[in-house]
């Protein structure tokens, strides 16, 4: 139990609620003039996490050149299972260890590659990498 209130006439109250790290649950009860305490409110998960998620780029290096006929440059890298990545925004699946490879294509000249990890909880970690294709 956090806190105790009186409710006004109108309905409409809020309420500071200190979050742990990590999974935090919500529900509220309503006590009526007679003394009948009502059921559970509807259940609220709530994840509260302060730190970026952990993003890890081994391909392709901050400022590679690609020289090929084949215009495009292979992203990998690892992040943790329950994260998602996005490579210049487009989504891309992680195996089963975090892990994730993504081809994208190269434009003539210099390429900004935006990689973005995002956890449960909202927060991003971004990495760019910057590459020079030519043919």
């Amino acid at each position: 139990e956090i806190k105790k209130l009186t409710i006004p006439k109108d309905g409409t109250f809020s309420v500071d609620i200190p979050f742990k790290e990590g999974e935090n649950t919500i529900s509220t009860k309503i006590l009526d003039q007679k003394g009948t305490l009502s059921d559970l409110s509807n259940v609220i998960n709530v994840t509260y996490k302060k730190s970026k998620p952990l993003l890890e780029i081994s391909n392709p290096e901050d400022n590679a050149s690609v020289v090929s006929n084949d215009a495009f440059v292979v992203v990998q890298g690892k992040t943790e299972e329950e994260n998602s990545i996005t490579v210049n925004g487009r989504f891309v699946l992680l195996q089963k260890d975090g892990s994730f490879s993504y081809k994208t294509p190269l434009s003539e000249g210099s390429n900004t590659i935006t990689i973005i990890a995002t956890d449960q909880a909202g927060n991003q970690t971004t990495i760019e990498r910057h590459v020079t294709y030519s043919r």
